[in-house]
């Protein structure tokens, strides 16, 4: 049987997380057909979910490589380049090397342009290498660069930011030419990495999930206002934030005492964080083990993202699930949705809160909404879909 080495920072099982669901959905499609080994970092996490090894599909190895402290001198000159380069581990070179002996000519599936330092490493052990793009850094980074400089204290930030966009692309570019086949989750993303690198062997593989997963909870229509995301990442956290200090005095306003629970569930929350939340009066899930009974307990779900992207994945999984989606047009990014049909935007504070109180007091107009946006994830979102590209990048690779 062939086998694939799939390359990540780390386990993906739970599945937890936009990242660890498409990770997850990619290895049980290469089970079906292949010998799979993961291959990734070890981690506080581990050490302490001993319950995640049981979620770890049969006909799959987990093998985790402690992880590797940086010198100081290596991060001092690692300033000097892109922060995603940094990170080069040889003890997962090591491991590598120790597996091209028995598996030359298999494939090196990697995820997510940080693994990307052991690209050149795989292809000359004989590897046929494949770098899976859950989204374009560079893009990421440009973003967050043009939004520091519209404000005068933030613009030595911005200027940084700017250097490390410019330095991302041109790292971004070359993994992309470098690879076997580049993998975009959608046409935009697609254009986005070939501007980047011409000529690069783009294929898409969409974001999608497992539609069927999430009918239990379209049977049933909670109260609350739900959030889900990770945690710790910087983006969600200032999305968080806004929403905090702009949109939730604007919702007390409307509601009076009649103000819905408002719950955020995600992983790796610090303490800090989540006291603040709960200070503002928000519910705070950290680390659930399901969000189907999370959504079942939501009359709707929100995604305030105002930079950087998100993994998309919570957009769809609530839409799944039947609940509208309000967000900023940036958080459903690349996804294609028909903005008043099955999802809703809004930027400004006044416009977000609008829409929460709007869907939340209109239960008919809630229940369409949701309809509409269970059919298109239906439609376009299922991981049955995606196989099927799955399955053509395959084929080629085979050539």
């Amino acid at each position: 049987m062939k086998k694939i080495l799939f390359l990540t920072s780390e386990s993906p099982f739970p599945p937890l997380g936009g990242a660890h669901i498409r990770d997850a959905y990619l290895i049980d499609i290469f089970r079906e057909t292949m010998e799979v080994e993961v291959l990734c970092f070890e981690t506080e996490k581990d050490e302490m979910d001993h319950a995640a090894e049981a979620q770890i599909p049969e006909g799959v190895t987990v093998t985790r490589v402690p992880a590797y402290s940086t010198p100081l001198w290596k991060k001092a000159v690692g300033r000097l380049q892109p922060s995603i380069q940094n990170g080069f581990s040889p003890r997962m070179a090591d491991a590598l090397r120790e597996r091209a002996s028995t598996a030359r000519g298999s494939l090196l599936w990697i995820s997510r342009l940080g693994m990307a330092h052991y690209l050149e490493l795989g292809k000359s052990l004989g590897f046929k290498t494949i770098l899976d793009q859950h989204q374009v850094e560079t893009q990421n980074h440009w973003s967050s660069a043009v939004s520091a400089m519209t404000h005068p204290l933030s613009w030595p930030k911005g200027a940084r930011a700017f250097v490390e966009a410019t330095q991302c692309g041109w790292y971004e570019g070359k993994m992309c030419g470098e690879a076997d086949a580049v993998v975009a989750a959608s046409d935009l993303d697609a254009s986005r990495l070939l501007k980047l690198s011409p000529g690069a062997p783009v294929h898409i593989i969409p974001h999608a999930i497992d539609v069927a997963r999430y009918a239990p909870a379209r049977t049933q229509f909670g109260r609350t206002l739900l959030y889900t995301g990770t945690l710790n990442y910087e983006a969600n956290i200032e999305g968080l934030d806004w929403f905090v200090a702009e949109v939730l005095p604007r919702l007390r306003a409307q509601f009076k005492t009649d103000l819905p629970e408002i719950v955020v569930a995600g992983s790796h929350p610090s303490a800090e964080f989540q006291t603040r939340l709960e200070a503002a009066g928000i519910r705070v899930i950290a680390n659930p083990p399901s969000l189907l009974p999370l959504f079942a307990d939501s009359a709707l779900v929100f995604v305030p993202l105002l930079r950087g992207r998100s993994m998309r994945f919570k957009i769809l999984e609530a839409m799944a699930a039947g609940r509208p989606v309000v967000t900023t047009p940036r958080g459903a990014d690349g996804l294609v949705l028909s903005p008043g049909y099955d999802i809703w935007f809004a930027e400004s504070p006044d416009k977000f809160a609008g829409a929460l109180s709007k869907l939340f007091l209109d239960e008919s107009l809630r229940a369409e909404v949701g309809e509409h946006a269970a059919q298109t994830v239906a439609a376009r979102y299922d991981w049955g879909v995606a196989r099927q590209s799955v399955t053509a990048l395959m084929e080629r690779l085979k050539s």
